[in-house]
């Protein structure tokens, strides 16, 4: 039997590396110039955060400055320059995806609004100044909000081609 090779449906990668600590060495790296984004799913009272959120904050507080801060609106994203270090940029993206956080229910148009909204930045803003720009995120969508990781990778993969994206599940 002829030897085949899986092929990778999907337009990013996995990887189990801890997201904390590979932006940590990123943003520490004297010797590149890179933009990294950081996308999560968010409800718009922002009354409940996942651990992933907390975590964030701990290492990046004005993250919850801007989050407290601003009107949001489904569908839409606030994106927030949370770091400079080197000539390495820090950007987080906040997906507003659900009205409340009582029930899990993430709308999934909300979602790809959102992720397309992330992509013109990302391209717009972004790429135009710097050469090398990832996308580094969790498995977002499926935890509290509720979501099929199927339908939420699909989305992801049709909205991000292009764009060097890891989904972090460490």
């Amino acid at each position: 039997m002829k030897n085949t090779k899986l092929v990778n449906y999907h337009s990013y990668n996995t990887t189990k590396s801890n997201i904390f600590d590979v932006i940590t060495e990123k943003m520490q790296d004297p010797s590149k110039s890179t933009d990294i984004v950081v996308p999560h799913v968010c409800n718009i009272d922002c009354n409940v955060t996942t651990n992933f959120y907390k975590k964030a904050c701990e290492y990046y507080p004005i993250i919850h400055q801007f989050t407290l801060a601003e009107n949001h609106n489904l569908g839409r994203c606030s994106i927030v320059k949370v770091k400079k270090e080197h000539n390495n940029t820090l950007w987080f993206c906040q997906m507003f995806t659900d009205k409340t956080s009582k029930y899990k229910n993430i709308n999934y148009m909300y979602l790809q609004n959102c992720l397309l909204e992330l992509r013109r930045f990302c391209l717009t803003s972004i790429k135009k100044e710097y050469l090398n720009l990832e996308i580094h995120t969790i498995k977002f969508g499926t935890g509290i909000s509720g979501g099929r990781w199927s339908t939420v990778s699909d989305l992801i993969s049709d909205s991000l081609q292009g764009i060097p994206t890891f989904i972090h599940l460490g």
